[in-house]
């Protein structure tokens, strides 16, 4: 069994590291995932022909993942999103994935190509990697970026604009609440913090530090929405809560897409079994 202090462990299917999460990844965000892919193969469908339907993942770590206490290994977020694709028969014609970690990067490339899939690769942080991939992709294509990073530093705003450069653009994004929750009083006491990349000008939202904090967290997020709102994305009204094991917030699951039929797709298959309120 994994310690707890371990973040990858060898899966013993193919010798290759997998990284160990929560059962709440595989349980909540992955299955979500996997189910748009299927709801959304019919409207894939008309493009696979002509400019192209991609999938990307711009934090893809190893592409495998074990679940912490019971040891269980299951694909990760890319490659069960890949496979469900090809299982409903509607294959993405590109695969764009990126990490920090040239090693990780390259493992899941590996396993990807084992699947079948074209993958392209992209080393380096996802602010400068989504550069490469904007520029790389059809504009004429339909695109889904599934973008979940470990907190809210790796999410700045600037790649949610990169991609929203793409017509037709839809995004399923990890919004991390713990790190809202647990660093919002030092975020608002430090003159330079991971929210002014994530919400740039949230200073002129959350104007009084006193407030409570639940009240400031509101704002913050409000304010974030009306930021991808401005490029000309539609958030979804509702944001899915994905909580811990000890029923600890964890983050939202939040999608934007510029046409109602994903919205719509999304707001079916989002609520498995529970619906977390925003705050």
């Amino acid at each position: 069994m994994a310690d707890k202090s371990e973040k990858y462990v060898v899966d013993p299917s193919d010798g290759l590291l997998a990284e160990v999460v929560g059962e709440w990844v595989v349980n909540e965000k992955h299955k979500r995932l996997v189910y748009y892919v299927a709801a959304s193969s019919a409207a894939r469908k008309n493009y696979i022909n002509r400019a192209g339907a991609t999938f990307i993942d711009l934090y893809c770590g190893p592409g495998r993942v074990m679940i912490r206490d019971i040891n269980q290994f299951h694909d990760g977020g890319v490659i069960a999103a890949c496979r469900k694709a090809r299982e409903v028969g509607v294959p993405f014609n590109e695969v764009h994935i990126g990490d920090v970690n040239p090693e990780l990067l390259e493992i899941c490339a590996k396993r990807l190509r084992e699947v079948g899939e074209n993958v392209i690769t992209h080393c380096g942080p996802a602010e400068e990697t989504v550069l490469e991939v904007a520029a790389d992709l059809d504009r004429y294509g339909l695109h889904l970026a599934y973008l979940d990073p470990y907190n809210l530093e790796t999410l700045p705003y600037s790649i949610i604009k990169s991609l929203s450069a793409l017509k037709r653009m839809d995004m399923l994004m990890h919004v991390s609440a713990q790190d809202l929750q647990r660093n919002l009083e030092k975020f608002v006491k430090s003159q330079s913090s991971p929210l002014d990349s994530f919400a740039p000008g949230w200073r002129d939202v959350v104007k009084n530090p006193s407030l409570p904090n639940h009240a400031m967290r509101a704002d913050v997020l409000e304010h974030w929405i009306l930021l991808v709102r401005q490029l000309d994305m539609k958030p979804s009204e509702n944001f899915t809560l994905i909580t811990g094991s000890k029923n600890q917030r964890l983050y939202w699951l939040a999608f934007a897409s510029r046409n109602p039929l994903p919205d719509k797709i999304w707001n079916d298959v989002r609520n498995l079994n529970k619906q977390g309120e925003l705050l």
